[in-house]
């Protein structure tokens, strides 16, 4: 995706855009599209049950990010790919997708209010699996985890900052617009 946008961005050629916008179509079927449960706060996993639209797994068994259906926030880094392309093909779909990966890919981040037991804000966990038994991941108290509980695992937040920090500088408007708490309608 990635790469045809940068091609369409220096050509013009409407073949690359369309090839960005099939490689964005495939990368969104890793998106989950329900609201994952989040375990509740008197458990071993302190997560808040936020708004989990947005969390990728692109297996459903099988090790790593893959344990038991596990998922992470990964793609929260192409939040201005999205952007790009709601702009170069005037396809709000893809503006919906570049808001959920900037707004509901952040649900397990420590925050002032709640470090969740991490050292403070701005930590996350890597990623999270739904498959409860200790032995999927080795260790009792770090059931359904990835990356193993309270550890920090640094490329999540360079994610995050790439999402935020790459949609500002390629249009600060929309950015602005995708931050934007969106208003209630009654």
């Amino acid at each position: 995706m990635d790469a045809f946008i940068a091609l369409y961005e220096t050509t013009k050629q409407r073949k690359w855009l369309v090839r960005a916008m099939s490689a964005a179509d495939y990368t969104e079927s890793w998106i989950w599209i329900w609201n994952v449960p989040l375990p509740q706060k008197d458990t071993i996993l302190p997560w808040r049950n936020g708004p989990m639209v947005g969390l990728q797994g692109i297996t459903a068994g099988g090790g790593g990010a893959g344990v038991g259906g596990g998922g992470d926030e990964f793609l929260d880094w192409a939040v201005h790919l999205y952007a790009k392309l709601y702009k170069y093909s005037n396809d709000a779909h893809y503006l919906d997708v570049a808001r959920i990966l900037l707004h509901n890919t952040k649900a397990k981040l420590a925050t002032a209010a709640d470090t969740f037991g991490f050292l403070g804000p701005g930590w996350e966990q890597e990623g999270w699996g739904n498959d409860v038994r200790p032995e999927a991941v080795g260790v009792p108290d770090q059931v359904g985890l990835i990356s193993g509980k309270g550890k920090w695992i640094p490329w999540v937040e360079a994610n995050h900052l790439n999402g935020i920090m790459a949609t500002e500088a390629f249009d600060p408007v929309l950015f602005k617009q995708l931050s934007t708490k969106p208003r209630e309608t009654r």
